[in-house]
């Protein structure tokens, strides 16, 4: 019964969703799986949900990270609930209102959100199950991160968020955003090709300036050849 509110241990939960993986985080408890076949139509991510005994129990908070492909980022001040269809649009033709939903997540203490489109049937789905769960897209806790790092700091950081099929990489300088944007990876040196692209594009030093990874580690040995403040942050998804 999740989010019934009756338990008097109230713990919350945490729930990533992607095409290639799943992982959950409860207070006791951190679980990852990874898809060998991408689930475009998240079927396996569903079945866990519903087969999954840790995620049938009772909560006091639920969060769930959708890390979907129609996504943008636009100023807060233009958005309302009824212009996100045409935002969404403008960007992505296919995404029209028969097949998605839309949501918009606020970048907390930054004039930036987050717009992107999920399938009905899998926003329904999460609801029915989780209903009273916030749904948030991943790459809204990756800018307020990277943000937040890079104006307690004040300087400039480029932080990857990394999968094994794709990787939202973000600059930041002082608490303001430069430029991000998501690649599809299919080689293993993908990654150190468009985070040194980033690097180049915007005269970064590959000696002095910080590159943050997020999400899959294997990729780290690799860019601490070529970036000398190459730093692994732990994607942590209790929120």
């Amino acid at each position: 019964m999740p989010e019934t509110g009756n338990n008097p241990d109230l713990h919350s939960l945490s729930i990533r969703i992607s095409t290639d993986g799943f992982s959950f985080c409860t207070n006791n408890e951190n679980k990852e799986l990874h898809f060998t076949k991408m689930d475009s139509d998240f079927n396996r991510c569903k079945a866990i949900c519903l087969c999954e005994p840790s995620l049938q129990e009772d909560y006091s908070k639920t969060t769930i990270l959708y890390n979907g492909i129609f996504v943008t980022l636009v100023p807060s001040m233009i958005i309302d609930s009824n212009n996100l269809e045409s935002i969404l649009l403008f960007n992505f033709p296919e995404v029209s209102s028969d097949k998605f939903d839309y949501i918009s997540n606020a970048i907390i203490g930054y004039d930036i959100t987050c717009v992107f489109a999920i399938q009905k049937e899998l926003h329904k789905f999460l609801y029915n199950n989780f209903p009273a769960c916030k749904i948030m897209h991943a790459n809204s806790l990756s800018l307020q991160r990277a943000l937040k790092d890079s104006k307690r700091q004040g300087e400039k950081l480029v932080w990857a968020d990394v999968s094994k099929s794709e990787a939202y990489i973000i600059l930041a300088e002082e608490g303001k955003l430069k430029f991000a944007n998501r690649f599809e990876l299919t080689g293993d040196k993908d990654i150190l090709y468009y985070c040194g692209s980033v690097f180049e594009q915007f005269a970064l030093s590959q000696h002095n300036d910080k590159l943050y990874i997020s999400g899959d580690i294997k990729c780290i040995e690799t860019l601490q050849n070529y970036f000398a403040n190459c730093i692994y942050k732990e994607t942590n998804i209790c929120v």
